[in-house]
């Protein structure tokens, strides 16, 4: 993991061959919004995560010629190709999850997001403690002496245990308080769930619907703590809006585990609302994403409104192959399809709600 720097850090990003599409695209507005300065998008075949020999040689130049400070890797490493990755090139290397680790770890602003990000960060540190102790490992005597690496690894382990299980405890505590506010609104009125892959404009959008000044940036995972608004529809019934963290390709699965609490306010909705930029050429594979994170979080069986965000910005309305409904085209930033997207939530509320109503008293 990397630190803040005064200085703009260069890097190099490199996306394996065959990726999935926009991969490229992805890491190098992820790495932008780390604040780093991309110098090049390389694009290698690699095997087991790990280019070879040659390639890694040729990085080394690249790396020599272009003055970058580190690689950024599209993909994971185990430690030990870590490590063999960075000797060779001759600078740290960071990988896709640390990057989003970091990316998280500069945007949370209140106290309960600190937490969550840095529990996601030990959780993912943990398991690869030993690797960074090969040195000295290596200054080890024979069987069953307790050199010094093996001393250290397990102080540091153990310290790292300990804060995990004070982390999990707090945030133990944020997830029953949470659970007993969501009570008090459910009672109140409905709520709409708000969720999409990140930078689709789900801020944007909050700041359309309920008049909020939410702070709306064009960069990926620009909110990471949930919001509650509440609107109301034509007939005067009030509706509760919350904004969630975007959902990205192969989230980190500490990053999901840690902010479950965030998460569990899209479980709990009567209604999600899937937010897509219907601009980007990719919109399909992003909302695939979205609807895998819904199901594994636990939010499958919740009837969902897709909404074509950046209508205005869309040579085509909808992806030519989306295929889903219901579906509204709006656009966030000129007010576009609004009316028509409150009055859909509206129907599909109150269609959901008496539903509910009857399954009770059946």
């Amino acid at each position: 993991m990397h630190t803040t720097r005064p200085e703009i850090l260069s890097v190099i990003t490199i996306t394996q061959a065959m990726l999935q599409p926009g991969g490229t695209e992805e890491i190098r507005l992820l790495a932008e919004s780390c604040g780093y300065r991309v110098l090049a998008d390389l694009v290698v075949r690699v095997r087991s995560g790990l280019p070879g020999s040659g390639k890694l040689a040729e990085l080394a130049e690249i790396r020599e010629s272009s003055g970058c400070d580190f690689f950024i890797l599209a993909h994971d490493l185990a430690p030990s190709r870590k490590r063999t990755f960075e000797n060779t090139v001759g600078c740290p290397v960071m990988t896709r999850t640390e990057l989003i680790l970091e990316i998280f770890a500069r945007r949370a602003r209140t106290s309960i997001a600190r937490q969550q990000v840095e529990l996601a960060r030990l959780e993912y540190l943990l398991p690869r403690l030993e690797g960074g102790y090969a040195h000295l490992a290596a200054s080890q005597g024979g069987s069953g002496f307790r050199g010094p690496g093996e001393t250290q690894i397990e102080l540091d382990r153990r310290r790292i245990k300990n804060r995990i299980s004070l982390l999990r405890r707090r945030l133990a505590t944020v997830r029953t308080s949470r659970r007993e506010q969501r009570k008090k609104r459910e009672q109140k009125a409905p709520l709409v769930a708000l969720c999409g892959y990140t930078n689709a404009g789900k801020t944007t959008l909050m700041n359309r619907l309920a008049h909020a000044h939410l702070l709306a940036e064009d960069r990926l995972f620009a909110t990471l703590d949930p919001t509650v608004r509440e609107i109301h529809n034509p007939h005067g019934r009030a509706i509760l809006l919350t904004d969630t963290v975007g959902f990205i390709r192969d989230i980190p699965h500490t990053l999901v585990e840690a902010f479950a609490s965030t998460l569990e306010e899209i479980t709990r909705a009567d209604l999600v609302l899937i937010i897509f930029d219907s601009a980007d050429e990719n919109a399909d594979v992003q909302l695939a994403v979205v609807e895998s994170v819904l199901d594994d979080i636990g939010a499958s069986g919740l009837p969902r409104l897709y909404c074509a965000n950046k209508a205005d910005k869309a040579d085509t309305p909808l992806p030519a192959s989306s295929g889903r409904s219901p579906l509204v085209p709006v656009s966030a930033l000129t007010g576009k399809g609004i009316p028509e997207l409150v009055w859909t939530m509206h129907s599909m509320l109150a269609q959901h709600i008496s539903m509910d109503q009857a399954g009770s008293v059946v």
